[in-house]
C-alpha cells in the first residue's frame, strides 16, 4: 500500500505442476482421455488506485507460461504444446469517476476492457482449434441511494460487438462452436434488505 492507502499493488509470481494431468481428445469417432505431465508459470499483478476527486483506477495484468511437458499419444507427440483454452496474457482496465450528491447518494460511471491473446482450444495447436486474441468493452452507470438501500444501474456489454467463440471442439471432420453474446443492453434494481 502506498499514500495512506491510495494505492494498493499486488503482485504474485506462481508455479504448478501437474502429474498425470487428465486430457480430452477427439480421434474420428472416438472420444478418449489420455494423461499428460505439464508446467504451468505464470505472474499476476493488480492494481488500485483511488486518483482523487472521484476518480479511480483498477487494473490487471495476468502472464501464464501452460505447456505439457510430456504428451505422447500412438499417433502424436503434443510435448512442448500449450495447454488448452489458456491465453498467455490477459489485460483488464477498469477506470471509474464517482460523482457524490450529498445525502442523496452517488452515481458512478465506469468502463471495463478486457483483452486476452491467443488461445487453443485443442492440445495439438493446430488447425481450426485456434481463437484470436479477443478485446471486449463494457461500461455501466450505477445510481445508490445516500443510505445503500437500493441502487439503479444502466448497463451495456461487448459494446465493441466482439465475436469470438466461447467453446470449440471437432468431431468425425466438423467443427462445432458456440459464440459470446452479442452487445447486450439493461437495467438492473437491487435492493439491500
Amino acid at each position: 500500500e502506498f499514500f495512506d492507502g491510495r494505492v494498493v499493488w499486488n503482485n504474485t509470481f506462481y508455479t504448478m505442476e501437474y502429474e498425470d494431468l487428465q486430457v480430452r481428445e477427439t480421434s474420428g469417432l472416438n472420444i478418449f482421455t489420455a494423461n499428460a505431465d505439464a508446467t504451468i508459470n505464470g505472474y499476476e499483478t493488480q492494481l488500485r488506485w483511488d486518483i482523487g476527486a472521484g476518480l479511480a483506477l483498477n487494473a490487471s495484468y495476468a502472464y501464464t507460461d501452460a505447456t505439457f511437458d510430456n504428451y505422447v499419444l500412438p499417433s502424436s507427440d503434443y510435448t512442448g504444446n500449450r495447454l488448452t483454452r489458456t491465453p498467455e496474457n490477459k489485460v483488464i482496465l477498469s477506470p471509474s469517476y464517482t460523482l457524490g450528491l450529498g445525502a442523496s447518494g452517488d452515481v458512478e460511471f465506469a468502463v471495463d476492457y478486457q483483452y486476452e491473446s491467443d488461445i487453443w482450444d485443442d492440445a495439438s495447436n493446430a488447425g481450426a482449434e485456434y481463437r484470436e486474441p479477443t478485446h471486449f468493452v463494457d461500461a455501466r452507470a450505477v445510481y445508490t441511494s445516500g443510505n445503500g438501500d437500493w441502487s439503479f444501474s444502466l448497463w451495456g456489454k461487448n459494446l465493441t460487438d466482439e465475436v469470438t467463440r466461447t467453446h470449440q471442439a471437432t468431431f468425425i471432420g466438423a467443427t462445432f462452436a458456440s459464440f459470446n453474446a452479442p452487445p447486450t443492453y439493461g437495467v438492473t434494481l437491487r435492493w439491500n434488505y
